[in-house]
């Protein structure tokens, strides 16, 4: 799911590629600016819609989580935790690549009032989006290593309630 989202977004028209292939010294109409801007909003609207999606689900998942009374062994706890700290690394890497896009946004020199402000909010709202849903990522992660209680599987045919107690120890 990452990967899809990471692809989107690097395939989503960004600012500082509006001069990549051309000299500096070629100019753009503000109409093809404008519409560049335009394109590159909406694939981060997209993009945002995703994580709002995602954002709900993982609330859904968080609320399932804190009212149930699962606990989880050791390795269940390991093996979800490490996939939940993989996604959050893995936000953490689009949140960065998205901040630096829309620092090139505000440095671009062909990019100025509305249209820098339509793709500056843009990215905005999408960076945004990332930090809301790393925030769920994290909680989750944190609700699960809490509900863990190092369950040791304890296996062996036992005569009284006595023995499995004290295997148990």
């Amino acid at each position: 799911m990452m990967s899809f989202l990471q692809r989107r977004a690097r395939q989503a028209p960004s600012v500082e590629v509006f001069y990549s292939d051309m000299s500096y010294g070629t100019r753009l109409s503000h109409e093809a600016i404008s519409k560049m801007a335009d394109e590159t909003a909406d694939a981060l609207g997209q993009v945002s819609e995703c994580f709002s999606d995602l954002i709900e689900q993982g609330s859904k998942v968080l609320g399932d989580i804190k009212s149930s009374d699962t606990q989880y062994s050791e390795k269940e706890e390991r093996k979800m935790v490490s996939n939940f700290q993989d996604s959050e690394d893995r936000l953490m890497l689009l949140h960065e690549d998205l901040v630096e896009k829309e620092n090139f946004a505000v440095c671009d020199p062909g990019l100025f009032g509305n249209n820098e402000s339509t793709v500056t909010s843009a990215y905005k709202e999408c960076i945004k989006s990332i930090e809301k849903l790393v925030q769920i990522v994290q909680d989750i992660r944190w609700e699960i290593m809490h509900r863990s209680e190092a369950i040791d599987e304890v296996t062996g045919v036992y005569d009284s309630a006595e023995d499995l107690i004290s295997s148990m120890k």
